[in-house]
């Protein structure tokens, strides 16, 4: 009787971890799919009704440089809808001298959503770019804060 007692509690022990990397599998997957939607693009209650389980995940495919940059940009997009410390983090770093233009565009709007009225001075900032690509992203990033 011990032994089935036993063996039994061992099996789900070890299957909890293996159930809980099936998970961990499944959101990277939906992620991934979510991001690869050219036709039509994940809305944010799409992107918020996968909680926070996805923020590591973007943050890797933000980061991972072997992405398409097309890719990464919709990982940082998607990021804007997750105000958590870590994704605050990443996006700042993102505005970082000498970052790539496009990806900074999309860090300045999805600060604005992540980060609020605590980043209205990192976002203004770049209100005198040299780049005017930027410029206008501060324009449109603090038109967002101020729309909310």
């Amino acid at each position: 009787m011990f032994r089935g007692i036993l063996a039994c509690t061992l099996m789900v022990g070890l299957a909890l971890p293996v159930t809980a990397q099936a998970k961990d599998d499944d959101m990277r997957h939906t992620v991934e799919v979510m991001l690869g939607g050219f036709e039509r693009p994940a809305t944010d209650d799409e992107w918020m009704a996968l909680g926070d389980a996805a923020v590591p995940h973007l943050l890797d495919i933000a980061q991972d440089s072997g992405q398409p940059r097309s890719t990464r940009t919709r990982a940082v997009s998607a990021l804007g809808n997750f105000g958590t410390p870590d994704v605050v983090t990443y996006l700042e770093t993102v505005l970082e001298p000498k970052g790539d233009a496009a990806m900074q565009r999309q860090a300045l709007r999805s600060l604005a959503r992540a980060g609020g009225a605590k980043k209205i001075d990192l976002i203004g900032g770049f209100l005198t770019s040299e780049d005017t690509t930027l410029r206008e992203a501060a324009v449109r990033a603090l038109g967002m804060m101020n729309a909310e």
